[in-house]
């Protein structure tokens, strides 16, 4: 390549050059571009995703709320219903249980289950929507029942004390007092329940008379016993104490003038505090003369045993459980206010969903 041809590429060269540059220039700032949108569309695709899951998360709660309502409540109707498809006040009892729900901890779902569980235990539609439903919810609030548990309490107290409806709270109010006073529930429910029928046979029966007998088993309890013992002991004590021959020969036993009188003149047994206050009587006497008595009267055992703690406690023990349940708060109020001082974000995550389950169905239709 002589001069001449020299010169001219390299005057080509430096005029091509800008232009190659440029050219450079533009692939590099396009790649740049393409890198940038490909980590958008990377992080895009992650926040989908993640947004996706918490979108899932978010809704199977409601979802799943949404089913188990609809299970209790086609459960709560199979149970209402009779051999003609009729399911008498399933409205009005699915109501109480909106109510219930509105008021009180738990899902519609809970107390749906807790009038199912209160219909296998032949609790009437009348009762339930009359008391019985909504004392088991006050109590199963108080206690941290589960509803049907609660349920299954306030059904067995109702046959064993033969509470009327409108009581049933009141009933409910003297467990619950007796309960925080260190007296289990379940242990007055066996009581109850064990001496359920001989309760029906002297008449001792609704809501005033088992308020009067609660503190006497409450103080049997509180002193050692269990309620199974309790109520077996109190069953057969009255079998006893209305056995005349007895009755006489444990008087024959005491001092002149001085007379056990547990029944009043038409035959009745005498109140539970005038029957505690006649007992009370022999806690002066001596031990020998003592136990020949209650073992007359009893026949001795565990019965004997329990009659002998009675005379004990007697009646200052009696008045003094009496007047501590004065001091609890009434059923309704206590377990309202108990639910008003839990801050929300502590309350129960079945609470917390509650009014969402239950407007679910309004939203999307029942089947």
């Amino acid at each position: 390549m002589d001069t001449m041809q020299f010169a001219l590429v390299l005057t080509a060269f430096d005029k091509i050059s800008p232009v190659v540059r440029n050219v450079q220039n533009r692939f590099g700032a396009l790649a740049e571009r393409i890198d940038k949108v490909r980590d958008v569309s990377e992080r895009f695709g992650r926040s989908t995703a993640i947004a996706g899951a918490a979108s899932a998360a978010a809704l199977a709660k409601p979802i799943e709320a949404f089913a188990e309502l609809e299970d209790a409540s086609v459960r709560l109707k199979t149970v209402m219903m009779d051999k003609n498809g009729a399911v008498g006040a399933f409205e009005q009892v699915n109501a109480l249980a909106v109510k219930l729900g509105d008021r009180l901890p738990g899902t519609t779902a809970d107390f749906l289950n807790m009038m199912s569980k209160l219909k296998a235990y032949d609790i009437t539609d009348a009762s339930i929507l009359g008391g019985v439903g909504e004392a088991a919810a006050n109590l199963a609030v108080l206690l941290k029942m589960a509803p049907d548990g609660a349920a299954e309490f306030a059904a067995r107290m109702k046959n064993a004390t033969g509470t009327v409806d409108r009581d049933m709270m009141g009933l409910m109010d003297t467990i619950q007092r007796l309960n925080f006073m260190g007296v289990d529930s379940t242990e007055m429910m066996y009581a109850f329940g064990r001496s359920g029928g001989a309760l029906k046979t002297f008449k001792i029966q609704g809501l005033e008379a088992t308020k009067a007998l609660a503190p006497l088993y409450a103080m049997l309890v509180k002193g050692g016993l269990s309620g199974e013992t309790v109520g077996t002991g109190f069953a057969s004590l009255l079998s006893n104490m209305a056995d005349k021959t007895k009755l006489s020969k444990a008087n024959a036993l005491l001092a002149p003038g001085m007379k056990l009188e547990l029944f009043n003149k038409d035959g009745q047994l005498k109140p539970m505090r005038d029957l505690v206050a006649q007992f009370d009587k022999l806690k002066n006497l001596d031990p020998v003369r003592l136990n020949a008595i209650l073992k007359t009267l009893t026949g001795g055992g565990q019965d004997q045993q329990m009659l002998a703690q009675v005379i004990t406690q007697g009646l200052d023990g009696y008045d003094k459980i009496v007047e501590s349940m004065k001091n609890r708060p009434i059923c309704r109020s206590a377990s309202t206010r108990s639910w008003a001082r839990l801050p929300t974000c502590g309350r129960p995550r079945p609470a917390r969903s509650a009014i969402r389950s239950r407007r679910l169905p309004e939203r999307w239709g029942r089947s």
